[in-house]
């Protein structure tokens, strides 16, 4: 069944009101991890704050599979806008939550109840990753739908490019903040502005959202509803399922590596100051968005995909591993990460719109949402921690993480051998 292509005119509306809402989302989500450190010092008491913090952050992944699953449903029972709505709304209470959490210290000199504190931020993140977790498959469903043949690629293409928009405004709100507060200040009240920024930007999205067309149109969505769309794929598509899965595992390891764990990374292995290390991950981010662009164009050009993806994911598994040895020459690290950056922005939306092509409409959102977030949960979730595990366990080795990259990424490359390629 052919979903419907609309005018050009409501293609531009429709991938405004995807981009910028998942711009809020994303912004949200990824800048704990800006703030993973500080979080950790001002939250939690164990010997390694920055552990436990890192443990919380991955802890949202947990939510992913369950926002998926719900909101995905959602979205092919009930339409992609219904359930971009209720995913932003639910990022909003999550921001809340962690904007306005109470610190242990606080807490302990005043109800001497210090442990309660953590649980503000655990219940924040759980909110951001249900929401998250739903939020890919309806709006890159969105994006998908609303594009031609010829088109999709670049389409789905903004979905990754507004996410790395949202990590280069929360980098480059990490280095203003730390360039022009005192530690005092951060410690006190600094590390809470990108949360409360963003509860006055979310209902922007919110409006915008609201007011867009839809693109799985009603009598579309009665010709065939699957009410339990999981079990439907589970049953018809179990295979390209498991390989799907196993096809988001390179990409997002090294997203959430190379770009988000960048700051934390080299204020642990070097004695650069904050502020640079978050302009070096913004620089980083400048990149992949570029690339993401010219990823979606490529797709939608290349006569079968998934050998250049494969290709394209062996090349930055190879420049990060040249880039984590090189962190001793800071220039040389810096070249590297970019071209890492570059080469792994390519991939991005071609393995998006690779995997959302190959489901049939009336599941297509749930297939989407569920293997991205169970991909992102277990191997993009446990990427931080496992890297900050594995720098402690070898003594700040600054290659401990690629213990954990490279055969992750074989995997993926056999879930893409595996993958049957299909044109929706």
């Amino acid at each position: 069944m052919n979903t419907r292509v609309l005018k050009k005119k409501d293609n531009v509306k429709l991938v405004m009101a995807a981009s910028i809402g998942n711009f809020l989302e994303v912004f949200d989500f990824v800048v704990y991890a800006f703030f993973a450190k500080l979080i950790g010092e001002l939250f939690f008491s164990s010997s390694n704050p920055l552990l436990s913090s890192v443990i919380v952050f991955g802890v949202g992944f947990v939510m992913r599979p369950l926002g998926s699953l719900y909101l995905g449903s959602y979205a092919d029972r009930h339409g992609r806008k219904a359930s971009m709505l209720l995913s932003i709304m639910l990022m909003a209470l999550g921001s809340a939550c962690i904007a306005f959490a109470p610190t242990y210290q606080g807490m302990e000199s005043m109800f001497s109840l210090g442990i309660i504190a953590p649980c503000f931020i655990i219940i924040g993140r759980l909110l951001q990753g249900f929401s998250t977790g739903g939020e890919i498959g309806a709006a890159t469903t969105l994006l998908m739908e609303s594009a031609s043949p010829r088109s999709r690629g670049f389409y789905v293409s903004w979905q990754f490019t507004t996410q790395a928009f949202a990590a280069i405004a929360g980098s480059a709100l990490g280095a203003l903040l730390f360039w022009g507060l005192s530690d005092e200040q951060m410690y006190a009240w600094g590390w809470r502005i990108p949360f409360m920024l963003s509860l006055f930007i979310i209902p922007v999205g919110l409006y915008i959202r609201k007011n867009l067309d839809e693109t799985y149109v009603e009598a579309e969505r009665h010709a065939k509803t699957a009410q339990a769309p999981i079990v439907e794929i589970l049953r018809d598509h179990g295979l390209q399922f498991i390989a799907s899965i196993g096809m988001i595992i390179p990409g997002t390891m090294l997203t959430f590596t190379v770009t988000s764990f960048m700051p934390t990374f080299l204020q642990e292995v070097t004695t650069l100051p904050p502020e640079v290390t978050y302009l070096i991950s913004m620089a980083s981010n400048v990149i992949v968005a570029v690339a993401n662009i010219l990823g979606g164009l490529f797709y939608d050009r290349l006569p079968v995909r998934k050998y250049a993806i494969i290709g394209l994911h062996l090349v930055s598994i190879a420049l990060a591993g040249f880039m984590f040895v090189s962190t001793g020459n800071i220039m040389l690290f810096f070249s590297l990460l970019l071209l890492c950056s570059f080469v792994m922005g390519l991939a991005q939306p071609m393995k998006t719109t690779l995997v959302v092509e190959a489901f049939p409409v009336h599941v297509r959102a749930t297939a989407m949402a569920v293997t991205y977030s169970l991909g992102v949960a277990i191997f993009g979730g446990t990427s931080q921690p496992v890297a900050v595990k594995l720098m402690e366990i070898t003594g700040g080795n600054p290659v401990a993480p690629l213990y954990y990259l490279i055969p992750m990424t074989l995997i993926g490359v056999a879930s893409y051998l595996l993958f049957k390629e299909k044109r929706a």
